[in-house]
């Protein structure tokens, strides 16, 4: 339990005791949330003998990571890796977004530990670049654990080499 007698920052909110609460504990609850983000609701002991008392929640730091990967001159027919990301120990991961482009028709896939999560294709009649997405406005991504590993590839069947580009978005976070 939490000894916490006066306000509390939570997620950058201050969060005021109820003050129509007369018995030994207090609760109150964060109302600003971020996109995803479920509510949080506190309980603390109150102990009037320790007035006052300094507390902050800190969430765990999330860092981006955007792998980038080239591949020149392709050869038709063959599957290959454009972007390799492994996630580290110690760490959970969320892809959010994966973008791709070249200089011919080709078919791209993502994959997890090595099964196809999703593909699509460009063709001439469109754009020869496009992105899958994962993140939605109430969610993180598509959640991957340690040691998960995630690829972007390309594989064309048109007769002369091309060049294609792939990128990952992906957000890191402390376990």
């Amino acid at each position: 339990m939490l000894v916490a007698p006066g306000p509390l920052l939570l997620g950058g909110i201050v969060a005021i005791p109820d003050s129509r609460n007369d018995r030994d504990y207090r609760s109150w609850e964060e109302d600003s949330l971020a996109p995803g983000e479920t509510r949080r609701k506190v309980t603390a002991l109150i102990d009037p003998s320790q007035y006052p008392v300094d507390v902050s929640f800190s969430e765990g730091t999330a860092e981006v990571k955007s792998p980038y990967g080239e591949l020149t001159s392709l050869a038709s027919g063959s599957e290959t890796d454009a972007v390799l990301y492994t996630v580290p120990a110690g760490k959970k991961a969320f892809l959010q977004r994966a973008e791709f482009s070249g200089e011919n028709i080709a078919t791209y896939r993502v994959k997890v530990n090595g099964a196809t999560i999703a593909r699509t294709r460009t063709w001439w009649t469109g754009d020869l670049r496009g992105a899958m997405i994962w993140q939605q406005a109430n969610q993180k991504g598509l959640p991957l654990v340690a040691a998960d590993v995630l690829k972007s590839t390309v594989i064309h069947s048109r007769p002369l080499a091309a060049d294609f580009e792939a990128r990952l978005l992906i957000v890191e976070e402390d376990v």
